[in-house]
């Protein structure tokens, strides 16, 4: 029988956090809510349409496919997509030049535009915003959305 008294940790606090900031240091950051979004060179509005109609033409064909299944913009221009189990609203925050997922499956999520990827990404952990968004629609949908 192991005592607590006995044990001893194999590595030392300071050589753990040391491996754990050379394990991390090579997966990208999101940016932090401090500074300013990372697409000062970039019409905003732009891309953040050029999502929008990225996100409908993948969705369109589930139309199809799903009963109670709907896309739509909404009255201050929030791009909406309605399931059976829910809607997923899509808001472009010029301010703050953010576009804000607010999922019925996984809540709040707030995205960034960085240019190097040509893609959002989420400022709190760094994921995809297409790759959420197809991870709930195909949780209750049938097919998954055609993104290119």
């Amino acid at each position: 029988m192991l005592r607590l008294s006995s044990y001893r940790p194999l590595l030392k606090p300071f050589q753990l956090r040391e491996i754990s900031r050379r394990l991390l240091s090579d997966i990208p950051r999101p940016t932090s809510r401090k500074r300013s979004s990372p697409t000062p060179e970039i019409d905003f509005a732009e891309e953040a349409q050029r999502m929008f109609k990225s996100i409908e033409a993948a969705v369109a064909p589930l139309e199809s496919q799903n009963t109670n299944f709907n896309v739509s913009y909404g009255n201050d221009g929030e791009l909406v997509i309605a399931t059976h189990r829910g809607r997923h609203i899509l808001k472009v925050d010029g301010n703050r030049r953010l576009i804000v997922l607010q999922s019925y499956f996984s809540g709040f999520h707030k995205y960034a535009f960085f240019p190097e990827e040509q893609t959002w990404l989420s400022i709190q952990d760094g994921h995809d915003l297409r790759g959420l968004l197809t991870r709930d629609l195909m949780r209750h949908c049938i097919g998954v959305p055609a993104f290119q």
